[in-house]
């Protein structure tokens, strides 16, 4: 389970990218970094300068999911952030849930 609380008062909790990464932090402390997962770490933090873009950090998410039977997001206080953030964040999830479901589904056969 990977838990994020937005806070309408704290613009940091608002922000995609800060997002993703608790929810990373969370799902990495439970699972062993394997190559495929730790290759991808050292891309997003090739260029020391700038912070990993949303798709990278999207690209970690679906990787480290599918290393969970079954994995639990919860984003509380979601309706906090603005509308463009909110899209980008169900986006994420809904693109996230239907790789998990399409990996689980070809494990299941």
């Amino acid at each position: 389970m990977a838990f994020h609380y937005c806070d309408y008062a704290d613009e940091v909790t608002l922000q995609v990218n800060n997002i993703l990464g608790t929810l990373l932090h969370q799902m990495l402390r439970k699972t062993s970094i394997d190559d495929e997962i730790e290759a991808l770490i050292v891309k997003t933090d090739e260029d020391e300068i700038r912070s990993p873009s949303s798709s990278e950090l999207t690209e970690l998410l679906e990787t480290v999911s599918r290393r969970f039977e079954t994995a639990i997001v919860i984003l509380d206080g979601l309706d906090e952030c603005d509308s463009e953030n909110k899209e980008d964040l169900v986006g994420i999830v809904k693109k996230t849930i239907r790789i998990w479901a399409i990996v689980y589904q070809d494990n299941c056969r």
